[in-house]
């Protein structure tokens, strides 16, 4: 794990006293991003649909912190499940301070061939459940003047492909949701950002591609396809690379002023 996720050289951040939820928390990206919030002091709510890939993801963020952590099984295409989860992580952590909207997975294929049913279940798990889950945590954050919501996006939102659907519209009205709660509520401090990681971010950590998570992985054969796609003529603008999309503009998450 440690090879995976080293914190030598980053910014330091304190999160003691915070509460992260973390959508898609089991694996991936989103358990990376719950071990690196653990580490800096944060408790931790995770949720993913599988619960006993939760439960080990849970035991592993366990035993490399002494922070406060709960594994929540929840669909979170379902509005139902959504809320039974948010009841039960404020039950068990009280204020929930930072909330990730990282579930999703990619989804494309020839805009032809693709039915109402995989259009419908791709909003329904990368966009209605970032508006849900939103909805819910921010009255708290409101209320106490303070409060951080990170939907992860990627490159796709802003330059789309050919046979990028559902997903490229799906991301892209994730930034779009971005963009008009951060307006909304930044009087209430309350900064939301999009996110698009890459294979080079930090979070990836180092070393050789294969032994990072899969997440990265999956980054990294993008940006080899880009690589294609230049040699052949035709060159994405930057359509992969790492980038923090703030509105308006909000202090990025290594810096101070994000605690």
């Amino acid at each position: 794990m440690a090879g995976h996720f080293p914190l030598e050289g980053m910014m330091q951040i304190k999160m003691n006293g915070r509460t992260a939820l973390i959508t898609g928390g089991s694996r991936g990206l989103g358990r990376a991003m719950a071990l690196r919030f653990a580490q800096a002091g944060a408790d931790v709510a995770i949720t993913a649909r599988r619960a006993g890939v939760l439960e080990e993801t849970k035991s592993e963020i366990e035993a490399a912190s002494d922070v406060k952590v709960g594994a929540y099984p929840c669909d979170v295409t379902d509005a139902g499940q959504i809320a039974a989860m948010h009841e039960a992580v404020s039950a068990d952590f009280g204020t929930i301070d930072i909330l990730v909207n990282n579930a999703g997975s990619a989804v494309r294929g020839k805009f032809e061939e693709l039915t109402d049913e995989v259009w419908q279940d791709d909003f329904d798990l990368k966009v209605f459940a970032a508006i849900r889950t939103s909805r819910l945590v921010l009255p708290k954050m409101k209320e106490q003047k303070w409060g951080r919501i990170i939907n992860i996006l990627n490159g796709a939102a802003k330059a789309p492909g050919a046979e990028g659907a559902p997903t490229a519209v799906s991301r892209a009205a994730g930034m779009a949701i971005t963009k008009v709660l951060s307006k909304e509520f930044a009087s209430y401090n309350i900064l939301v950002n999009g996110f698009a990681p890459a294979s080079s971010s930090p979070i990836c950590g180092t070393g050789p591609i294969k032994n990072r998570p899969p997440i990265c992985r999956s980054i990294n054969s993008s940006r080899k396809k880009e690589r294609r796609f230049r040699w052949a003529g035709w060159a994405p603008r930057k359509s992969t690379r790492t980038r923090l999309v703030s509105w308006p503009r909000t202090p990025p998450p290594t810096s101070p002023e994000w605690r």
